[in-house]
């Protein structure tokens, strides 16, 4: 009885003096998720940084006075805006169904 307590003991000290030694994964996630959020906050400072030269951009070429009309882009006509075709929507199913036999 006396040499199993022995052999416990001694197991049980060796392993706890082991688990000193040994890789810790929390430490590892603990770096990871670090790293994440450090990165992650890098991103966004760039992200407002390039928002914010943008603004100005956008600021500058605006026009100074308030009765000056703002330049139409030629490719987004009144028609077009929506992404709709060059004629107005059909507005019911008995207009569709007359467009479908003219053609």
């Amino acid at each position: 009885m006396i040499i199993a307590f022995i052999t416990i003991t001694i197991t049980g000290l060796f392993l706890f003096l082991a688990s000193f030694f040994m890789n810790d994964r929390l430490k590892q996630l603990e770096d990871e998720v670090e790293q994440i959020s450090i990165t992650s906050l890098q991103e966004s400072y760039k992200l407002k940084r390039k928002v914010n030269i943008l603004e100005e951009e956008l600021l500058i070429s605006l026009p100074a006075k308030e009765n000056e009309p703002l330049k139409e882009n030629p490719l987004q006509s009144d028609n077009t805006k929506n992404g709709l075709a060059d004629h107005p929507p059909l507005k019911n199913l008995n207009q569709l169904s007359s467009a479908r036999r003219k053609a």
